[in-house]
């Protein structure tokens, strides 16, 4: 079985969408609802290439341990995921877009 990678990947426009497509095909849309903004909490809407299917929104926490945990809102399943001191300090907004396609789309 091949392992699934981020084949494409395109920025938000003025508050569109970012894309992400991947290597089996599938293609997601995210937008980032709620920033960081020096907070420790943010949310992100996901969406498929398909207009009539919402994938659902993920939150995430930053603990105080240099981990994020994220996961569908209403869904119950949590995943911690190591983030670099680099981000804990300057969160970019494409490096935790690619936490989620990484370690929850992609993990569907």
């Amino acid at each position: 079985m091949n392992k699934v990678t981020v084949k494409e990947y395109r920025a938000a426009n003025g508050g569109d969408y970012d894309f992400y497509k991947l290597s089996d095909g599938r293609v997601y849309w995210l937008w980032l609802k709620a920033p960081f903004r020096g907070g420790d909490a943010a949310r992100v809407h996901v969406m498929s290439d398909d207009p009539t299917q919402e994938i659902g929104t993920v939150f995430m926490e930053k603990t105080n341990y240099g981990v994020i945990r994220m996961g569908f809102e209403g869904k119950g399943n949590v995943t911690e995921v190591p983030i670099t001191i680099n981000q804990e300090i300057r969160p970019s907004k494409r490096y935790f877009l690619d936490k989620i396609v990484r370690n929850l789309l992609i993990k569907e």
